[in-house]
């Protein structure tokens, strides 16, 4: 079956007169074919409608699936549906919203232009009288037609307006922390990059002024003549001289130079660094600016350390709403995140040897055997286990397993609030108080002789920041089927001859790009390396953050690589590496085939995101982020030319990266039958646009014509095998279950009676 035919069957039901439970039936016979195409969601929720379902219903089916940042045509019909469904339950502002994007999508150039006119006409109406209510209604409304959330948010605060925003703008992407910031009076920093922009800014600037906020606006920088170039560092005296003041709020007049008739760029960065104090600084800001200003003012030189757009805007028609970031200090962001003073974590005296990290969400079950390996050490110095748990709201099954293990050496801290994972790994690293700090996931385990080994290692290597060693493999009872059971030792092993010898670090990285699966391999700082305290000073030096990915294992790879010339490995084990069923890297390479289960996984999303969460930068954007771990390694490396660990050249150089290689390997490990197959091959569609229109015509071709076409997958043939073989020779691998081994715990007794160590 070929694309269009399995379109035109979708359209025959549209168009039949059949019964409503007729078309449901049909249409649950071709939900066998994946992937499921956009235009089955829609053709699915209009014989819904048809049918008189409860609105909400179809509401809460269709919203989740319904892509208008690189639409395909079921997306457009999905969104006109949806649109229905607002004015029905009376929701007009969104139903107008629909409208405009389903405008922006057809470019209805002629609705476009009027809507703009609406737009100006509605700003001028509001600063002529905006103690009026009606008229900040109607200003209002045009905030949510074109989705400007930050406006929308906040302007009905003047006069005392109550303000009920859509609980979904509230969840979106780090939004917490911009109502946070703003709750605390936090001081703003706004930033114009052209005219059409003044108005919006100062009407904002104006809302938050009034809310006690110190509001500084740095305008459209003017153009100066020179005639031989100059520090740009030496005119921000000049604008810092020329500030002026209106409605509570500073104006500072910034500048751009120009000589022989080239810019040689402008003052804003420099502003903005005098505000703060820069890199060296201890002040957080909100900085606000038009997206697209915003993802360019992160990629100066300038700012690229100190700034974070918090809430990236990825259709291109939503470049030129207002988005906010942090800028100034990453430890006071974190800071602000986590309620500590994080400057003072870093830098306070340890109090032990060893700090063995283990952040938990909702993981007791293996957590404890993960912690009987911790506690069954033979080494008789001082360490701790610090258990950082991230749990749910209302989970305390970790807090209660703590409590009756009573051992002095765990110590538990509950996060302040739900952390996107790197933000729990380095919540947990600022709680830790040891001299050299290592972590595991709840699932996996020490060696007994692991802190036995690095004690002697780093009384010999003392000036080593980062030390790595091999790790076994253990995979617990019903973790993916055919691999549940397997047991590895990598290779046979003499004790205490540990083979100490440095490896180039880079090399760790390079590796990993020509074997995908040897990112694993990296020091990532978990399960397979250690660092020492004033590590954290180094990383900071180096990218002006700390756990600062999209997952704290691979960046950590990545950014140690950069950093750390050369890197002390033992060719000996300490760690097993444990995979169970909740394992997050496991899980996040796993299909998602029901949509409830999707809109689990949403909601998780939403949860740890709040605040804190991850956001990409322009650099990033070039690349689809779909959750898999190739594609979080192909980001960490973008974030690292972000940060400028590595050179931009490297994206477009003929020597540099491969990226239709990194787009067919990426797209490789999707699975037609996940729900979100769809939308996960429009982003990618929409990253390739970034690379112009050869590359995206090369993407249509070998890409996206593959990816639509129709395949039939029946019940899944259960043959209970292994995907592993058992062996004994220079590495072991068993199944671990026919040696009475069930959790990790027991692998770990396991290695040592196999090995002798």
């Amino acid at each position: 079956m070929t694309h269009e035919e399995y379109r035109k069957l979708l359209l025959d039901i549209l168009e039949q007169n059949c019964g409503d439970e007729e078309k449901e039936k049909q249409l649950n016979q071709i939900y066998q074919i994946k992937p499921v195409d956009p235009l089955w969601n829609a053709v699915k929720a209009r014989t819904l409608l048809k049918s008189g379902r409860n609105p909400t219903e179809i509401f809460g089916f269709l919203r989740n699936l319904v892509n208008m940042d690189c639409p395909a045509e079921g997306d457009i019909e999905g969104n006109r549906i949806l649109q229905e469904l607002d004015a029905i339950v009376g929701d007009i502002p969104i139903s107008k919203y629909r409208e405009y994007e389903i405008a922006q999508s057809e470019n209805d150039l002629k609705y476009l232009e009027k809507r703009l006119e609406d737009e100006k006409r509605q700003e001028q109406l509001f600063l002529e009288n905006e103690n009026a209510e009606g008229l900040r209604n109607e200003y209002l409304a045009d905030c949510k037609i074109v989705s400007n959330y930050i406006l929308e948010r906040y302007v009905n605060f003047i006069n005392g307006g109550e303000h009920l925003p859509r609980q979904w703008i509230e969840e979106i992407p780090n939004f917490g922390f911009l109502k946070e910031a703003i709750d605390k009076k936090k001081d703003c920093i706004f930033c114009v990059s052209k005219e059409s922009e003044q108005t919006e800014i100062y009407i904002l600037g104006l809302v938050l002024a009034r809310m006690g906020c110190k509001v500084s606006v740095i305008t459209l920088p003017a153009l100066i003549e020179i005639e031989e170039p100059i520090n740009m560092q030496e005119t921000v005296a000049v604008s810092m001289d020329n500030i002026t003041t209106e409605n509570g709020m500073q104006f500072i007049p910034a500048v751009e130079l120009i000589c022989d008739g080239s810019s040689l760029g402008n003052n804003v960065g420099e502003i903005i660094n005098s505000l703060t104090g820069g890199t060296k600084g201890n002040k957080l800001f909100v900085l606000l600016a038009s997206s697209c200003y915003m993802e360019e003012l992160a990629a100066t030189e300038t700012l690229r350390k100190n700034l974070q757009n918090l809430y990236i805007q990825t259709s291109e028609w939503k470049k030129n709403n207002i988005t906010f970031g942090w800028v100034g200090s990453y430890l006071a962001y974190i800071g602000e995140i986590y309620h500590m003073d994080a400057e003072a974590a870093i830098h306070k005296t340890s109090q032990c040897r060893f700090s063995v990290v283990i952040p938990a969400r909702n993981s007791c079950a293996t957590l404890r055997h993960t912690l009987r390996t911790c506690l069954n050490q033979r080494y008789r110095g001082s360490y701790e286990i610090v258990i950082s748990d991230n749990s749910s709201d209302g989970n305390t099954e970790v807090y209660r397993m703590v409590r009756e293990l009573n051992d002095e050496r765990i110590k538990y801290f509950r996060t302040p609030r739900e952390l996107h994972l790197p933000k729990s790994f380095e919540y947990a690293f600022l709680k830790a108080s040891g001299e050299y700090i290592f972590s595991v996931g709840s699932d996996d385990a020490l060696l007994p002789w692991t802190l036995e080994v690095l004690d002697d290692v780093t009384q010999r290597y003392p000036n080593e920041e980062v030390i790595y060693w091999e790790r076994g493999f253990y995979a617990w009872p019903g973790f993916n089927g055919g691999q549940e059971n397997q047991f590895v030792i990598p290779r046979r092993y003499q004790k205490g001859q540990y083979n100490e010898n440095y490896i180039s670090s880079v090399s760790f990285l390079t590796t990993a790009l020509e074997n995908l699966s040897y990112m694993y391999a990296m020091p990532l700082l978990y399960i397979n390396s250690m660092f020492k305290r004033s590590y954290f000073d180094t990383l900071l030096t180096h990218t002006g953050r700390l756990w600062d990915g999209i997952c704290q294992d691979l960046y950590m790879g990545v950014i140690t690589s950069l950093i750390v010339p050369r890197i002390l490995c033992l060719q000996y084990p300490l760690s097993i590496a444990g995979m169970s069923s909740g394992s997050v890297g496991a899980t996040s390479n796993t299909a998602i085939t029901e949509l409830d289960a999707g809109t689990k996984f949403l909601r998780e999303a939403w949860a740890i995101g709040n605040i804190g969460g991850f956001a990409m930068s322009r650099t990033e954007m070039l690349f689809p982020e779909i959750t898999t771990d190739v594609s979080s390694f192909y980001n960490c490396i973008l974030r690292a030319v972000a940060r400028g660990l590595l050179p931009e050249r490297i994206l477009w150089d003929k020597d540099g990266i491969d990226s239709k290689e990194w787009f067919l390997n990426c797209y490789r490990t999707l699975d037609k039958k996940d729900v979100y197959f769809n939308l996960k091959v429009q982003r990618f569609r929409f990253a390739a646009m970034k690379h112009g229109e050869e590359f995206l015509k090369w993407f249509d071709e070998t890409i996206y014509k593959e990816a639509v076409v129709p395949v039939v997958f029946g019940e899944k043939n259960r043959t209970g095998g292994k995907t592993y073989q058992e062996k004994e020779g220079e590495s072991i691998i068993l199944d671990a279950s026919k040696r009475d081994v069930h959790n990790v715990y027991e692998a770990s007794l396991l290695f040592e009676k196999l090995t002798g160590l």
